[in-house]
Parts: structure tokens; sequence; C-alpha cells
């Protein structure tokens, strides 16, 4: 009886230790660990207040992204919704998370909590990505643009000296984003914009303005300033060279188009199709003459009918960029595991691309149904995306005959 008293105080006395340390190991803090970037981990997390533009700092309303294209919008109610992030932020999503390290902001109403895979860092890209994440946030939520907009300058800068009817416009956006853009002088109907990211020296100065300084309205010309202090003339005079030299260095870096010479390789432009050649990344192709194109990174050109915002007609982007070793089956089978709707099989199809084997993959998921054409030259991984495919045998036959046009005039230019 003793014996059995004796041990049961001892396996009383074992089981309290054993929950004790259970329970301490439970209310440890975690060791803090740096935010890894893995093509997995790619993630961005928004909580706001309840409505738009308040005060209010429980920063209970709330938008997670990750890399697959959707969205998830939480309350202040503790509902949550799903919602595919669309091609009208899907572009500036893919674009954030390659360009921009991690890093987390806080203000007293918001914090954005950001994992990327790129190297751009610092307070004033951070404040920027910050102003895309609410307003994305504040769109997708109301389903509706917000009246606020994203513009935060508008400069004018007159005809063009061989047409008075067309005008020489800049557009810059309020995460560092600009249209160097021709537009109608009277309404300012964008006719070609020509898209590219600030550099940082440039967003510095953009900074200062949106942030320090008072809204500024010249002319036609405008800074969206959520300062106090107003701007002084030197401040407007060195704004005003600011935006001719965006303008100009936007337009500089353009890609050749039918205006320049191109390759003896390349096909010829007819009366209605125009030829985009990029030598830099080695290739050249046709595309409709009442198409523009706009390149949204250095490696991204993508055309479209008037602007990025149709999502309506045929349209095709085309990414350059070294192919890392992969083999052009490993690059196929990725795409497809990425973007293939669930319980759906996507199997690649062999095409030709200038001579060249590439694969095509059919039926993807997005916005919009796509196709992807993927090919691998001289150690470069080309891509391809159109869209949309539409529901209808008509759209799909209209992206039909655009898709053949492209692939047909492709060329490889070495």
């Amino acid at each position: 009886m003793r014996q059995f008293t004796f041990y049961s105080k001892l396996m009383i006395v074992s089981l309290i230790s054993l929950l004790a340390f259970v329970f301490a190991a439970c209310i440890r803090p975690p060791t803090p660990t740096e935010p890894t970037a893995s093509a997995n981990s790619v993630a961005l997390v928004y909580q706001g207040p309840k409505e738009f533009g308040s005060d209010d700092p429980s920063k209970c309303s709330t938008l997670t992204l990750s890399s697959n294209q959707q969205a998830l919008l939480g309350a202040c109610d503790g509902t949550t919704q799903t919602q595919n992030l669309g091609k009208r932020f899907a572009l500036d999503w893919g674009d954030i998370q390659t360009r921009f390290a991690s890093f987390t902001y806080e203000t007293p109403t918001e914090t954005l909590t950001f994992t990327g895979t790129g190297t751009i860092e610092g307070a004033d890209w951070q404040r920027a990505i910050l102003a895309w994440a609410r307003m994305t946030h504040a769109e997708l939520a109301t389903g509706k643009a917000v009246a606020a907009g994203r513009t935060v300058l508008s400069w004018n800068f007159g005809p063009l000296p061989d047409n008075q009817a067309q005008c020489k416009h800049l557009t810059v956006l309020n995460y560092g984003y600009a249209y160097a853009e021709t537009v109608t002088c009277e309404g300012g109907e964008v006719l070609e914009p020509v898209g590219g990211w600030l550099t940082t020296e440039e967003l510095t100065k953009l900074d200062l303005w949106s942030y320090q300084r008072a809204a500024l309205y010249q002319d036609d010309n405008y800074i969206d300033g959520k300062g106090t202090q107003a701007m002084s003339e030197t401040e407007i005079t060195e704004a005003t060279q600011w935006a001719t030299d965006v303008y100009t260095r936007l337009l500089q870096t353009a890609v050749t188009t039918a205006s320049s010479a191109p390759p003896a390789e390349c096909p010829v432009a007819t009366a209605d199709t125009k030829v985009l050649v990029n030598p830099a990344q080695g290739y050249c192709l046709l595309y409709a003459a009442t198409y523009t194109t706009v390149q949204t990174v250095p490696d991204t050109i993508n055309v479209v009918l008037g602007s990025l915002m149709n999502h309506v007609d045929p349209r095709f982007s085309i990414t350059v960029e070294d192919a890392a070793g992969r083999t052009l089956a490993q690059v196929a089978d990725q795409v497809a595991a990425n973007d293939a709707a669930p319980d759906t099989k996507v199997e690649p199809v062999s095409i030709q691309l200038d001579g060249t084997e590439a694969m095509m993959l059919d039926n993807l998921t997005g916005q919009d149904f796509n196709r992807r054409v993927v090919a691998i030259h001289n150690g470069q991984l080309y891509s391809f995306f159109f869209t949309p495919l539409g529901e209808t045998d008509a759209t799909r036959a209209k992206l039909e005959t655009f898709y053949q046009g492209v692939i047909d005039s492709f060329r490889f230019v070495d």
C-alpha cells in the first residue's frame, strides 16, 4: 500500500512537471524570424480603418494577397470574401512582387506587411506600395473606383510639333508608376501611352511633394499634395523640370516601333499592321495598327487596344527573362501547375515559334481564361500571355485570329 502511495505521488509530481513544461513552452514568445522570399511566400497584408480615409485606429478591415492572384477581404464585422484580383490589379501586383524587398510599414490607422522577392527598398517606396494597397482594398471592397483616384501628378506639355490636335501629357500614379502619353488636346483622350516605374531618385522628389506639400494647381497641371506647406516658386520650377525629365525618359526607353528600320529578318509592316522591334530582348513581330504597346516593366511589353484598362478586346504581353537553366518542359509544367483550374489537367501542346519548339497551354485561369506560350532561345525564356479566351465561340474565334497573327509573324533577332 505504501509502495503504491509512493509511486502514485511520484507519478503526480512527474505529471505536474510535464504540464508545467508544456505550459511554459506554450506561453514562450516565438523566436523572431526574417521573412523569406520564396515564390510561395510572396504576400501582402493590409490592415486599415473601417471606412476609407477615416482616423479609426482599429485596423479591423483587411486585404490579403498572395502570388495566386486571389484577394481575401476581411470586414470589421468578422466576415470575409475571396475575389479574383483581376487583370486591372494583377499586372501591378505581379510587378510589385518581383521589384520590392520585404517590409512592414505602420501608420496610426494602417499596417502593411509585404514579403517580396525584389531588392528595391526604402521608406519612400514603402509609402508608395501602401498607397497602392489602400486604394486596391477600397476598390475591391466597394466594387468601384474610389473618388480620390490614384493620380498624384498630371502635367501637360502642349501640342505635338507636327500635330496641333494632339498633346504631350504625363500622368503619375500615387504608387510610383507613370505614363508618358499622347492625348487629344480637346478632351484628353489617351491615344498612345508609354508606361514605366519611376526611378528611386524620381520617387524621392514626388514623395516630398505628395506628403509634405499642399496641393498645387497651376493652369492644367496639378500635384495632389497632402501636406500643409505651399510649394515655393523654386519648387514649382523644379517640378516642371522633373515632369519634363520623366516624360522624356519614358519615351526614350520605349520599344522601337515601325518608325525605325527593323532588322532584315523581321516581317514588313502593312497598311493594317505595325512592326514591334525589340532588339535588346531579341525579337520582332507584327501587331494590328489600331493597337498600342505599353511597357510595364523593363522585361515585359503589353500590346493592347486603347489602354491597359481594356479587358474586352484581344490583347497579349511578352516577357523575356533568363531561363536560369530550366528546360522547356520544366517551364511548361510549372505554368500548368500554377495556373490550371482546380481539378483540371492542362496538357502543353508543342508548336513552332520561328522554327524553335515552343509550348502552348490553353484555358488557364485568371480574370479571364487565357492562353500561354513559352519558348527558350539562346538561354532566354520567352513567355506570351493571350487573353481573353472568352465564353462564346465568337470571342474565342476573335482571339484565335489575333493569336495566330502574332505567332506566325514572330521572329527571333540574334
